[in-house]
């Protein structure tokens, strides 16, 4: 009896959980101020090194913004507040660019290297357990990355959700360890 009321405990706190969920983000630039070279943060990213541009149709519909640079052998960042496993945008010049992922102590974990097109290519995709930035290198020409897309919340379990595991493993052993000794009891 004991057993059960104590699984229930267990499963009910499991229930009551609110667990994180992760919501997909995509920016497409389109009303974000265009501007000169820029060092802003939007929705969870730090843009460094580039600047908001209208494409003048080279970038997909419907306002075309993009993020962009414009000088060669420069490169352009941007730095996420949360780990991401996955980040993906579309390339919007010809430009031949090489694109790295780093972690936190900016170690690479990525590398899409000399991915172009004839104007509009992608999505690209730089996967890998935690990224935290990626830095676009031009290689020629001017270069822009449009509808750049990532995951926010949901990084980290919530503490509630730690707690309830904690609880559950806990409810778990004090079960076996109870087990056991009724068991250790009758064989004796």
């Amino acid at each position: 009896m004991k057993l059960n009321t104590i699984a229930g405990a267990v499963g009910a706190a499991f229930l009551s959980a609110n667990a994180a969920h992760a919501a997909t983000v995509t920016l497409d630039f389109e009303g974000f101020p265009i501007s000169s070279d820029i060092a802003t943060s939007y929705a969870g990213v730090t843009f460094n090194g580039g600047a908001f541009r209208s494409c003048g149709g080279g970038c997909p519909a419907p306002n075309y913004g993009a993020f962009a640079g414009s000088l060669t052998g420069s490169s352009m960042s941007v730095t996420f507040d949360q780990l991401q496993s996955q980040v993906s945008f579309i390339n919007v010049s010809s430009s031949s660019v090489t694109a790295n992922a780093y972690d936190a102590a900016h170690n690479l974990i990525a590398t899409l290297s000399d991915f172009s097109g004839s104007s509009i290519t992608g999505p690209h995709v730089l996967s890998g357990f935690g990224i935290r930035s990626i830095e676009f290198i031009r290689n020629g020409g001017d270069f822009g990355i449009d509808n750049l897309t990532f995951e926010i919340g949901a990084a980290v379990p919530e503490p509630a959700t730690w707690a309830m595991m904690i609880i559950g493993f806990g409810a778990v052993g004090s079960i076996v360890r109870t087990s056991r000794r009724r068991t250790a009891f009758t064989a004796a």
